[in-house]
């Protein structure tokens, strides 16, 4: 039964353009038992039957409208194509593929497979052209790529088509797909891990940095192999990059100061923007009085005052992506499992995210999505929201570079909503501002709704990264009374209060407990915005943050504050989540059993829980 869902709702695409070539290296995928979907041969003409014959296999194929098994005949290929194969137990599968080119796909409109026929992944980023045009910004297609994991017979989010897999996408209109040939050098992330011995504190501002380290970004049109030579001549070590935005860490030279590098590439034509490796912290306020002993009531205000229980009564099933940059997730906390997924750290090479030593954001995941009506911790405020963990931070510490990373592997995630919790200072204009800022648009450019915390300074916003920034949705931190919390930072770059002081939510190793903070509150709003999104899938950022603020709640703070409290409710209503039912609070007959003639006299109390004039209608029948 799970197969004939999942296969009426994924519709397979028909390939319509391929270039034939010798044919070299063969991929292999190594399948457990069940249902897989699986790429074909990689060139057309080929009976996958007849390729696969012998192993047990049952594999079918879209064609003409309908399934296709191969007792029903010859199952012949196409370049690109992908089908379902059921392996009744681990079984290694091969294929032939064609020599480096790009394949060219027809989708439909609607639920599309798709396959790699390559022996190396095709990263799902800006190769990838709909019609021509990055898949990930094209408005015919939606920027999530979607594979089937048959460890968990679940589908998850991807950064990539692994070779010979095969994943699902979906087509707004019908569209012409071109998946690269993958090259010899891959598009990645590399760095090296952070060392807190490094951590130094500007001796005029106070705040932290890395010593020896700056974070720079190639100049527009310069190319990579020329900005390396570049530094590499002023005796600059590269420590890390991100291909995705020709971004670098460059260890100084010894004897070099940060002030003479600076000097040195902005003499250097091949350089953009150079700024101090920076260090930004997360947004977590710590209470004089731990350890807090709350009770029932304390721990539900938060989720009560934002009107997420309206939100889960609207929505019940909605959900989206919501990716967390910061200190980790516990991926096996009880209220979390087996909805952590497509994670990285940024901080020890080799993670996944899905750890989390601090708690912090853990804490911050479990506001936006803790499971709902399994008695256990708290229910977030988007129970069906996946979450993708990007670890960022450590001991407190948030080095730009790995955020900046992180940001962007957020972005390549499909998440719909990423949140940054963090909190740094630059000023505007600033070379960390300017690349910061090239990170958020590259994320806002793939369809990532940004949420960040305000900071908990308690004073202006107007310097806070990546608060203060263009395309980040801003929200600050009020208390039980709708007043400002006395550590929030305010001014005009907020767009939104949610509750930031005594906010009950998860910890790791299946743990429970308040913190305080801006850090919560932005997570209120995260959770809302991915709530929205999986209940109005077409909805825009625009839109996202035009009604999270035009349908806040104006009460105590409006008048003197920039933003409203977060009502979660009134912003649903707005994409058709309303009109409940009427409720029967109770009724009561005078008799039960009445001869024919008789009379009964009915009485009933009713409500409609959007207020709306109730009409009655009584009817009888049976007798």
């Amino acid at each position: 039964m799970r197969l004939a869902l999942i296969k009426t709702k994924f519709l397979t695409i028909l390939c319509v353009l391929f270039c034939l070539f010798a044919v070299r290296t063969a991929w292999s995928a190594d399948l457990p038992q069940g249902w897989s979907i699986v790429a074909g041969p990689g060139v057309a003409g080929v009976d996958v039957c007849e390729l696969w014959a012998g192993k047990g296999l049952q594999i079918q194929a879209y064609r003409s409208g309908a399934y296709v098994s191969c007792g029903a005949g010859p199952i012949i290929s196409r370049a690109g194509d992908a089908f379902w194969v059921y392996a009744p137990g681990a079984v290694s599968l091969d294929a032939a593929h064609a020599s480096p080119a790009p394949v060219t796909l027809s989708l439909q409109r609607g639920w599309n497979l798709i396959g790699n026929p390559f022996d190396k992944p095709v990263p799902w980023n800006e190769t990838v052209l709909a019609d021509g045009r990055d898949v990930r910004v094209s408005a015919k297609v939606f920027n999530l790529l979607i594979c089937y994991n048959p460890e968990t017979a679940a589908y998850e989010t991807a950064t990539a088509l692994a070779p010979g897999r095969g994943c699902v996408v979906l087509a707004r209109e019908p569209v012409s797909l071109t998946l690269p040939a993958p090259g010899d050098e891959q598009i990645e992330i590399i760095y090296e891990p952070f060392d807190p011995g490094l951590l130094a504190e500007d001796p005029e501002t106070g705040l932290p940095y890395i010593a020896g380290q700056l974070v720079v970004q190639k100049a527009a049109g310069a190319g990579a192999q020329e900005f390396e030579s570049a530094v590499s001549a002023l005796g600059f070590r590269i420590a890390g990059r991100n291909d995705f935005l020709g971004l670098y860490q460059l260890a100084l030279p010894a004897g070099m100061n940060e002030s003479a590098a600076l000097a040195a590439l902005a003499a250097t034509p091949a350089a953009g923007p150079a700024a101090r490796h920076i260090v930004l912290k997360t947004g977590a306020y710590a209470p004089d009085d731990p350890p807090w002993q709350g009770g029932p009531a304390e721990q539900r205000w938060a989720f009560e005052r934002v009107n997420a229980p309206g939100g889960w009564e609207l929505a019940p099933s909605a959900g989206s992506t919501v990716a967390v940059v910061d200190t980790g997730v516990d991926g096996l906390h009880p209220d979390l499992a087996g909805r952590v997924s497509g994670g990285a750290d940024f901080i020890a090479p080799g993670g996944d995210g899905a750890t989390d030593a601090d708690g912090h954001g853990t804490h911050v995941a479990g506001i936006i999505a803790a499971a709902m009506d399994n008695a256990t911790g708290i229910a977030g405020v988007c129970p069906q929201c996946r979450i993708v963990p990007v670890r960022v931070c450590s001991a407190g510490a948030c080095p730009f570079f790995a955020v900046m990373n992180g940001v962007v592997h957020a972005a390549n995630s499909g998440a719909r909503v990423i949140n940054i919790s963090l909190e740094g200072h630059a000023a505007p204009g600033s070379p960390e501002w300017q690349i910061f800022q090239n990170v958020i648009k590259y994320a806002a450019d793939r369809g990532a709704f940004v949420t960040a915390a305000a900071g908990n300074g308690g004073g202006a916003v107007d310097t806070v990264v990546p608060a203060a920034l263009d395309g980040v949705y801003c929200t600050a931190a009020m208390d039980q009374s709708d007043n400002p919390a006395p550590f929030t930072n305010n001014g005009p770059a907020v767009d939104l209060f949610a509750p930031g002081v005594s906010v009950y939510s998860l910890e790791p190793g299946g743990a429970a407990g308040m913190r305080d903070g801006t850090s919560m509150a932005a997570a209120f709003t995260a959770g809302a915005a991915g709530l929205i999104a999986g209940f109005a899938p077409t909805v825009t950022n625009r839109e996202l943050e035009d009604v999270l603020r035009e349908f806040s709640d104006s009460l105590g703070i409006v008048p003197v504050h920039n933003g409203g409290v977060l009502d979660i409710e009134a912003a649903l209503r707005q994409f058709g989540g309303g009109n409940r039912p009427p409720v029967i609070e109770s009724l009561q007959l005078s008799e039960t059993a009445i001869a024919a003639d008789g009379a009964v006299t009915a009485t009933a109390v009713a409500r409609d829980p959007d207020g709306d004039f109730l009409e009655y209608r009584w009817e009888v029948s049976g007798g």
